[in-house]
């Protein structure tokens, strides 16, 4: 390892309070945690092969985590954060191992939880150019990412930035909307839809308004329009159904003020209503104002008339009409902040100074003649029309436009009026998904560890090349072919029962499991297969995506080594046996009285030659039972005495360690065990808990009733056990490389034939430990009687 220095948090970026600037206006951080977020989290995670993935976003103070996979935290302070240097980068932040990097070396995420050893940062930067964050894998152990992976990462990191500019749009379109709501609902008027298709008269909607307005309830009137028309003289009934009729025609705006009797009292209602072509149909978009104490002057129509352009000024679609002449007459304010000015007032040779037109792919210029509103004036009726403005210096804005010719009742051209809504969102969106399908369907296809999707079932929908590869099989067989097929039956089980775990709960993302599978000829073959959901937009379940490396070269070796181990553990016992015996017989004088110090020097001999055939007959029982040849002799034991006999077994050590016992059993109460494997394990847990505690402290035997069982506990006050090492505990030559398995000699092997020996005797085993608070270790048992 390079020599560390002291860690200096990173430098804030040149353009830091303008960055900051454009994070807050995302409205991201401290929000929930949502799908398709964690769907590219655990993508990036599953491809990279790494325990932890995060997307990181950094305010002024700390780096928050909107994903997070393998780590049970949502945020750390800014400056431990290896974000803060991936954000200075113009690329991927690969750091292979922190303890060669200098300036990560002493970093409090590496010399201290979750003990960073490998990072990659992939910024992730607005379209203006601000890195907001990062999308970063992280391990505790060195690597070195292949070409794939840091091309995923890239690809990944760019598909989160368009989620957080659709998640924006998304949040400004519902702020609109909102205000649009509040704006008319404080109308002084009723704002309403009305629409005509099929001969039938319907109101779509009527703002919130309209009761208080007319003292008719808005059902009445959504369900019969034709209400108002009863409750008016016959004159103002055919005046207002005629003044319908010329709209319709000519879809030319309507303007009537008709006189309404409602419980005996009269009102006068000025309706103004502008027309729009609907499919088969047509559609009037209008204000009713009841003008009853203003109905003999101008002045009030007109101030109806103003705040209805108003209304059309805040109106979220862009309108725009034009004269006979093509001379603009219309042009609402969201159409002025499309193009940047209002262009009324403006001659057509500087409207390109503001903006440009383009046809749906957003680079062809739109020809003169192919605008909407003209080939309305030109006398079509355009539907659906798409086209991009791009107004200068701003994002292309998605429109989908409506236009059509108006006309006089006897057929005279008046103009032409043309409608725009603003359809960016789901333009980008459709896009977004496109590209998201793209960049999968390669990472996919590409990646050199087998991938397939699945059905809940296990039925194989898709799969990459190196999937039908590694089990044999040509390209297009493995497509009638199911996991069922594949595996081991009892794995097989297993992988079906985790799949079904996996779909009815949400906190876990995939799982994990080493199995057995046949190849197309037949062979066998290991593999190290994990499965992950595939979620749908809206997060339900839609299919697994599986990996499976292949490890059977691993479990090979490790046949060889138990071969190997049994073997030599066979040829040692007996010369063992008889150099130990030899040595007992030395030490008791057997052979005469030795010197003091050849008594001393055969002492060490005999208890060392003790220890070894101690480890030899492990390391046979451990062969036995893996070759399935253990035995057990099963008998009563009162546990109680059990716990009694391990304290007078390890007396002699604990005193010489200074270790003192303390012994609680609640009841008495009887197992069904074999004694002298019992007493191996005891003796694992015990010798551990000696040989790890502090001078002067309390190693507890504890017997207890758990629930129809009894659990025998051996609990030390020593070192612990590190996190990262606690998932190998039981596992067979595994030690921890930590200093204290340098100062404590061990194989790795007590706990795993521990392990082994209470599996075999019907019961459980596990622990608990808390680093520097000591660990406890622990069997469970049946209860067998109890008195």
């Amino acid at each position: 390892m390079n020599e560390s220095t002291d860690y200096k948090p990173a430098p804030l970026p040149a353009d830091e309070a303008q960055r900051l600037e454009e994070l807050e206006l995302f409205k991201i951080l401290d929000t929930p945690a949502e799908a398709d977020f964690d769907g590219l989290t655990e993508l990036a995670r599953a491809i990279c092969d790494t325990p932890i993935a995060l997307i990181s976003l950094l305010d002024e103070k700390r780096q928050w985590f909107k994903s997070c996979i393998g780590l049970d935290v949502t945020e750390t302070p800014r400056e431990v954060a290896f974000c803060g240097f991936a954000i200075l980068q113009g690329a991927l932040y690969e750091i292979n191992d922190t303890h060669e990097t200098p300036h990560l070396a002493n970093n409090p995420l590496v010399i201290g939880p979750p003990f960073i050893r490998f990072y990659a940062g992939m910024p992730l930067k607005s379209a203006n150019g601000f890195a907001l964050g990062t999308l970063c894998v992280i391990d505790t152990k060195p690597r070195v990412l292949n070409d794939i992976q840091r091309h995923t990462l890239e690809v990944l990191a760019g598909q989160i930035v368009q989620l957080l500019e659709l998640r924006q749009s998304r949040n400004n379109y519902q702020r609109l909307a909102g205000r649009f709501s509040n704006l008319t609902n404080r109308v002084p008027g009723a704002l309403f839809e009305l629409e005509y298709n099929v001969g039938r008269l319907w109101l779509p909607f009527i703002s919130a308004s309209m009761p208080s307005l007319s003292g008719i309830a808005k059902s009445t009137l959504r369900d019969d329009p034709g209400y108002l028309l009863t409750k008016m003289s016959r004159s103002d009934r055919h005046l207002l159904v005629r003044s319908l009729i010329a709209s319709c025609r000519a879809l030319t705006l309507m303007q009537v003020c008709v006189q309404v009797t409602l419980e005996g009292e009269a009102f006068w209602f000025y309706i103004e209503a502008m027309p729009e072509r609907f499919g088969s149909g047509v559609k009037w978009y209008g204000i009713l104002s009841d003008v009853t104490g203003q109905r003999q002057g101008h002045v009030a129509v007109e101030a109806e008339r103003a705040m209805y352009q108003r209304i059309m000024g805040a109106a979220s679609a862009g309108v725009v009409a034009c004269n006979a002449q093509g001379e603009l007459t219309v042009f609402n304010e969201t159409a002025l902040q499309w193009h940047g000015a209002d262009i009324r007032s403006l001659p057509p040779e500087q409207w390109s100074e503001y903006y440009d037109l383009f046809e749906a792919d957003g680079q062809t210029p739109l020809a003169l003649e192919r605008i909407p509103l003209i080939r309305a004036l030109n006398g079509e009726s355009v539907r659906g029309a798409p086209m991009v403005i791009a107004r200068k210096g701003y994002p292309l804005r998605h429109v989908s436009a409506n236009a059509d010719p108006i006309v006089s009742m006897d057929g005279t051209p008046l103009g032409a009026v043309a409608i725009m809504h603003d359809v960016t969102a789901r333009v980008v969106s459709e896009h977004a998904l496109k590209a998201s399908r793209k960049q999968f369907n390669q990472a996919f296809s590409t990646a050199p560890i087998a991938m397939a999707l699945t059905d809940f079932d296990g039925h194989i929908i898709e799969a990459n090349a190196a999937f039908p590869a590694l089990f044999g099989y040509h390209s297009e067989t493995w497509r009638t072919r199911a996991f069922k097929e594949l595996m081991h039956p009892d794995d097989w089980a297993k992988a079906k029962a985790m799949g079904r775990e996996l779909l009815a709960q949400t906190k876990t993302m995939f799982y994990q499991l080493e199995g057995r599978f046949r190849g197309a000829d037949g062979r066998g073959l290991w593999g190290d297969m994990r499965c992950a959901i595939i979620p749908e937009s809206d997060g339900t379940p839609r299919q697994f995506i599986v990996q499976i490396m292949d490890t059977s070269e691993r479990h090979r070796l490790a046949e060889l080594k138990s071969e190997f181990i049994s073997s030599v553990s066979h040829e040692l016992r007996t010369p063992l046996t008889s150099i130990n015996a030899s040595l007992g017989m030395l030490s008791a004088g057997v052979l005469g009285v030795l010197p003091e110090k050849a008594i001393e020097m055969v002492k060490v001999a005999h208890d060392s030659s003790f220890k070894l055939q101690s480890l030899v007959e492990s390391l046979l029982d451990m062969e036995r039972i893996t070759s399935g040849h253990m035995t057990f002799e099963f008998e009563e034991l009162d546990v109680e005495t059990l716990l009694e006999r391990q304290v007078e077994r390890h007396r002699e050590l604990a005193d010489k360690a200074g270790i003192t016992f303390r012994v609680s059993c609640a009841r008495r109460a009887l197992i069904r065990v074999d004694a002298k494997r019992i007493d191996q394990v005891f003796a694992c847990f015990i010798d551990n808990a000696i040989r790890f505690s502090p001078t002067g402290s309390v190693v507890e035997l504890v017997g207890e009733r758990l629930d129809g069982d009894v659990r025998l506990s051996v609990i030390d006050q020593g070192v612990g056990i590190d996190n990262e090492f606690k998932a190998y505990v039981f596992q067979r030559f595994v030690q921890s490389d930590g200093s204290t398995t340098r100062r404590h000699n061990g194989l790795g092997i007590g706990l795993a034939l521990s392990k082994e020996l209470t599996e075999g005797m019907g019961g459980r085993i596990g622990f608990s430990s808390s680093k520097g608070e000591g660990s406890c270790f622990y069997m469970l048992f049946p209860l067998s009687t109890l008195d």
